[in-house]
């Protein structure tokens, strides 16, 4: 009988070892799998005890994981994606500045309600300060109310008209030969 016992409780120790060593064997093999970033890798036990808590949280984890992982690729592809952005506008606007000071007549953009987009150094030197001065600021700001009241009348005409105007007007003594050209958006409307 003795024997008997020592069989019995020797095959339920093996039996009741199989029954933690594989578990433990599965969390060790996912363990290692996420590890390597195989975050889509699942342990897959069916189990109503520990072990099936055990691995609902482990598969939980790693479908947080592979969210937070796949959040940091979109958002690194967003970094990447604006650098060049940014870079393709900074070499656009110094091929505009470059353009802008090809000629040493007085040059600049201005949206239709007098807001200086950009202007050539010729124009700020004209005005007696630097572009980024401009920039931003209203050209009527510059102007004495008479000439500021044609100029806009001009825009207007021009945001109406869709076309190039040119006209001759005198401002503190000097007298211009001007030239505005619309720049339209894709629905042909004045930018």
């Amino acid at each position: 009988i003795g024997t008997a016992i020592i069989l019995i409780l020797v095959l339920v120790s093996y039996l009741f070892g199989r029954k933690i060593a594989k578990p433990l064997e599965m969390l060790k093999k996912a363990t290692e799998k996420i590890g390597k970033g195989d975050f889509e890798y699942r342990i897959g036990l069916v189990r109503k005890d520990e072990f099936g808590n055990l691995d609902r949280a482990f598969n939980k984890m790693a479908n947080q994981l592979q969210q937070t992982t796949t959040t940091i690729e979109l958002l690194e592809n967003e970094v990447t994606h604006r650098k060049q952005v940014e870079k393709d506008l900074k070499q656009s606007e110094a091929q505009l500045n470059t353009l802008l000071n090809a000629t040493t007549d007085v040059a600049g953009l201005i949206e239709p309600n007098g807001i200086f987009i950009a202007c050539n150094d010729a124009l700020a030197k004209s005005l007696g300060r630097k572009n980024e001065e401009l920039v931003g600021k209203s050209v009527f700001e510059f102007l004495s109310v008479e000439a500021a009241e044609r100029r806009k009348g001009v825009l207007q005409e021009i945001a109406t008209t869709q076309k190039p105007l040119q006209w001759e007007d005198e401002h503190a003594g000097r007298y211009f030969n001007n030239s505005v050209y619309p720049i339209l958006d894709g629905s042909g409307n004045v930018k």
